[in-house]
């Protein structure tokens, strides 16, 4: 998941306000392939002017969220600008959300302890190479069965070619029988007949 800070808002009624729909927010992260963007992170003051930004939860998320965070940071707009009060401007900053913003407390804490779990980069690799092994033990397991299937294919083609094969040699067999009989049985030889 990626922080957002620098969210637009306003001062309304002694409350702050966002911008009401994330799709603007969403529509501006587009390069970085976003899930979904939680823009309404509230608390006592209203709008807190952050967000946060679902990746999806495998390698190319994870690709996908360290652009988010390297395109910030060479903007000078990363989390440690945004903290260090070095930004200034009506930009948003963003950084990919790590164990400091997941134990912190506020809204921006509570919504990432409520959605995901902390994972280091070692258990996204561990569950990626597991899934790996899982899919490569399926595949094994399917080439197995077709591998069988295929042996019991081969079986029956052998037992039906060789069973094609007596009844070939038994019609050659008859045909033969039928033709040195045919020759015996004449009543008459050839001379006659035609005679």
């Amino acid at each position: 998941m990626g922080v957002g800070a620098n969210i637009l808002t306003e001062f309304k009624n002694g409350r702050y306000i966002g911008e009401s729909g994330s799709s603007r927010l969403k529509q501006q992260l587009s390069p970085f392939n976003p899930l979904k963007v939680h823009h309404r992170l509230w608390n006592f003051g209203g709008h807190t002017g952050y967000a946060v930004v679902d990746f999806a939860k495998d390698s190319t998320g994870f690709r996908d969220a360290m652009a988010f965070e390297n395109h910030f940071e060479a903007d000078r707009r990363g989390k440690r600008d945004w903290f260090d009060n070095r930004f200034r401007g009506s930009n948003i900053c963003g950084w990919v959300a790590r164990a400091g913003d997941y134990t912190s407390a506020g809204p921006v804490g509570d919504h990432l302890r409520k959605n995901r779990d902390l994972k280091s980069v070692g258990d996204l690799a561990a569950e990626e190479s597991s899934r790996t092994d899982r899919l490569v033990a399926n595949l094994a397991s399917q080439i197995e069965v077709k591998s069988k299937h295929l042996q019991e294919l081969e079986c029956k083609y052998n037992e039906t070619s060789l069973s094609l094969d007596n009844m070939m040699e038994q019609r050659d067999s008859l045909l033969q029988s039928y033709n040195e009989g045919s020759h015996l049985t004449l009543p008459f030889s050839d001379h006659e007949a035609h005679g």
